[in-house]
């Protein structure tokens, strides 16, 4: 109360050193005016919860230098995905070929044995020669966002050598295929894991971008009701006087 009455005294002062010099009425209409500015832009953050950042300066520049941080971690996490998305159908290609030439090995055990008759052997290398195709279509045609998979390893004259059909009645043969491939579905697997961990580090920094973004919109309520009532007392003044 004591306060208030501070204020008026004060007003009261400072209206009749300002009348003095300007129309009353006009005076009281220019004060009246720029207070109901002031008490709207009071009401516009308490009604919507945020500041309005182009009246922050330094807040709407950090602002600003967030939203390109969080769209750059965004675009990373993007091409991380893609790239997952990628060595994860690489490695399923990779572990349809090694299934295949686990049958082959099998069949060629088999046919070693004295067990099986000549016409049983011939059976064995029809059915080495069906999984000798599946295994170069998936060599030739494995494809990830209309990107051949395989194209480099093809590229490789001795690994390209190791894909002839001979090879697949050499036990040895079959088996340096199938510790290459076994090995690069490791090395897929690995690089799969590292990327997850680096998007969900990613993800999580974008996260916290986000909410400390969304921190410099949040308003001192108190303060703003203190702002409100000061600039609603000082309307009411002006319409008395008005």
């Amino acid at each position: 109360m004591i306060a208030k009455r501070a204020f008026l005294i004060l007003f009261s002062i400072f209206l009749a050193q300002n009348l003095s010099t300007e129309e009353p009425l006009s005076y009281l209409n220019r004060i009246l005016n720029s207070t109901e500015q002031s008490l709207d832009k009071n009401y516009r953050p308490l009604a919507t919860g945020t500041y309005l950042l182009p009246d922050n300066p330094t807040n709407y520049t950090l602002y600003e230098k967030l939203e390109a941080h969080i769209k750059e971690l965004d675009g990373t996490v993007s091409n991380y995905g893609d790239m997952i998305s990628y060595y994860q159908t690489a490695e399923s290609f990779s572990g349809q070929i090694t299934d295949l030439l686990q049958n082959i090995r099998e069949l060629l055990l088999k046919r070693s044995s004295f067990l099986y008759s000549l016409e049983d052997r011939n059976y064995i290398d029809i059915e080495i020669n069906q999984y000798y195709e599946q295994i170069l279509f998936a060599l030739k045609n494995a494809e990830f966002n209309k990107k051949r998979i395989f194209t480099e390893l093809l590229a490789d004259n001795i690994l390209k050598g190791r894909f002839h059909g001979e090879k697949y009645y050499e036990i040895a043969g079959v088996d340096r295929l199938l510790d290459f491939f076994i090995r690069q579905r490791i090395i897929m697997g690995t690089l799969v894991k590292t990327l997850e961990s680096r998007t969900r580090s990613l993800a999580l920094n974008s996260e916290n971008s986000m909410a400390f973004q969304k921190s410099l919109w949040d308003i001192d309520m108190a303060k703003e009701i203190s702002r409100l009532k000061k600039h609603h007392l000082l309307f009411i003044i002006n319409l008395l006087l008005l």
